[in-house]
């Protein structure tokens, strides 16, 4: 099994525990069920851990719904990848390291955060319906599915990409 199957079923599990809804038409909805503090700042800041909570910044720089939208799913990604978020969530008595409050990723965990978001945003059997909703004749309208998930068009491409649904 690769590396983004694996992602995509701790997405599902998650989705199912959460009941988090597809499309996500409400992004800070899902951050509040999660129990995860947005704090708005100017600029974007790495996720990161404040006593008992667990804190992300989109910044208030990003341009559109769409780019915050995956820039929030990034950031669930590398709380539940990287930072143990589930586990401490459901055993605060594990404890945190002081060297895990600040969280800097490398290129592979963004990758990862990456195929987490598009996992979270556009699950891959929703998104194989909505493409085969949104062809007509053998023409993929992208932004028809951008729309429904909220999401960019250049993202809802490359998700299609990865799935090997999309050619370029």
């Amino acid at each position: 099994m690769e590396e983004r199957d694996l992602i995509e079923d701790v997405v599902k599990e998650i989705r199912k525990h959460y009941q988090i809804p597809c499309p996500i038409l409400d992004i800070d909805e899902v951050v509040k069920k999660l129990g995860i503090q947005i704090e708005e700042n100017w600029e974007y800041l790495s996720p990161k851990r404040i006593n008992d909570s667990f804190v992300i910044s989109p910044g208030l720089n990003n341009k559109n719904e769409q780019q915050r939208n995956l820039r929030i799913a990034k950031d669930i990604g590398h709380l539940f990848l990287h930072m143990r978020f589930a586990e401490i969530f459901v055993n605060p008595s594990l404890g945190w390291q002081a060297d895990e409050k600040e969280f800097q990723a490398t290129s592979k965990q963004e990758q990862q955060a990456l195929d987490f978001a598009y996992s979270l945003l556009m699950p891959e059997r929703e998104y194989r319906e909505i493409v085969r909703r949104c062809t007509h004749d053998s023409v993929v309208l992208t932004k028809r599915v951008a729309d429904y998930f909220h999401i960019s068009f250049t993202d809802a491409r490359s998700r299609g990409l990865d799935l090997g649904i999309l050619e370029w």
